[in-house]
């Protein structure tokens, strides 16, 4: 499944151009420097998963139409995945923000990278500084990737059909990162498990899943229906990329993840391990979940306890069985949303892409 990266560099390059493009142009203060340098690595460390969803959805979709109406170049196509990439890059640094994460992507977070450079220049209240300059840097970051549908070589009414669908994520997504505030700032006996499963759908269902297959239907031009069974795949397959993510944030390798085992705990992070391990533990087992997720001091030691108490009490298993079903699920509408051979086989992939990926 490879296949899926197959303009990944060339994504990632396109992304550098429209980043230095913006420093040259309008680099204009001290701190355009520190955003350009950053924002190069932040922005291009990642998998570009979305980028490459879109564009290889695209490209399936295009060579199976009888009709050549829809072919847009490949510079089109480069300059929309970009955009599509650096509105995510944005929503990832606010969200680094509001779950107090030092790392993304193996490399330190937006505004952790910001406050050291504060400190450098003995400002007086360096985290708050950084965590100020990063909600600036994401914005920047969702104007360019706007700019860079509004730049794409395709026909106007094309072009404010993807701002509308991009526009429309957005407002929704928001809405939805509300509500992951709201359920992190409850008490896990105060949250249903529909709740949680409903707020990853709007979080990482649209911006994963739905978003980028979207966009590529509208650059098709395919039927409005046809557009709303791909959006609804496009959930499915994103709430797998959740819950799998859910896992290697607690039994990942840092080394490829980017990221330490210990934020989520910390952090008491409402996944559905957390959830049923809460719900179906008791005693010395439900005391040491209790005293570690939300403690931002909990211990390695800790840890390591939590995680051997999610894999020998049954929750893990259980999870896997509930992925296993959603996977049943998700292949099931694919095969019943009637589309060329050559999506369904891609779609099918991607399923298996996201629940075998380690990063």
């Amino acid at each position: 499944m490879q296949t899926l990266f197959t303009k990944s560099e060339k994504i990632k390059l396109e992304i550098e151009h429209v980043l230095e493009q913006f420093y040259v142009e309008d680099g204009h203060f001290p701190l355009s420097r520190e955003f350009y340098w950053h924002m190069k690595k932040y922005a291009t460390s990642g998998k570009l998963f979305r980028g490459c969803f879109l564009s290889e959805m695209y490209t399936t979709l295009q060579s199976s139409r009888a009709d050549q109406m829809a072919v847009h170049s490949e510079n089109a196509l480069l300059r929309i995945a970009a955009g599509l990439e650096l509105i995510c890059s944005g929503l990832l640094v606010h969200d680094d923000i509001m779950d107090h994460d030092a790392r993304r992507r193996g490399l330190l977070t937006t505004h952790t990278t910001m406050a050291d450079w504060a400190e450098t220049q003995e400002f007086a209240l360096p985290t708050e500084f950084g965590e100020s300059a990063a909600l600036c840097f994401g914005d920047v970051l969702f104007f360019l990737g706007s700019d860079c549908f509004s730049q794409a070589e395709v026909p106007a009414e094309v072009k404010v059909q993807l701002q509308h669908v991009s526009n429309h994520e957005l407002m929704l997504l928001g809405l939805a990162q509300a509500e992951d505030l709201r359920l992190a700032n409850m008490q896990i006996e105060a949250v249903s498990e529909d709740e949680i499963i409903k707020m990853q759908y709007g979080k990482t269902g649209r911006y994963t899943g739905r978003w980028p297959l979207v966009l590529a239907a509208t650059l098709v031009g395919v039927s409005a229906q046809q557009t709303e069974k791909l959006g609804r795949i496009g959930d499915e397959l994103g709430l797998l990329y959740q819950w799998r993510d859910d896992y290697l944030g607690l039994f990942g390798d840092p080394q490829k993840t980017g990221k330490n085992v210990v934020s989520d705990i910390q952090e008491g992070k409402k996944t559905l391990y957390y959830w049923h391990a809460w719900h179906s533990l008791e005693g010395a087992e439900k005391q040491v979940i209790e005293s570690a997720f939300g403690n931002p001091h909990v211990s390695v030691d800790a840890v390591s306890q939590v995680l051997d108490i999610l894999e020998n009490s049954g929750v893990v298993d259980r999870i896997e069985e509930k992925i296993d079903t959603q996977i049943e699920k998700t292949k099931e509408r694919i095969h019943k949303a009637n589309l060329p051979d050559a999506a369904e086989e891609l779609l099918l992939g991607v399923v298996e892409l996201i629940v075998k990926r380690e990063k």
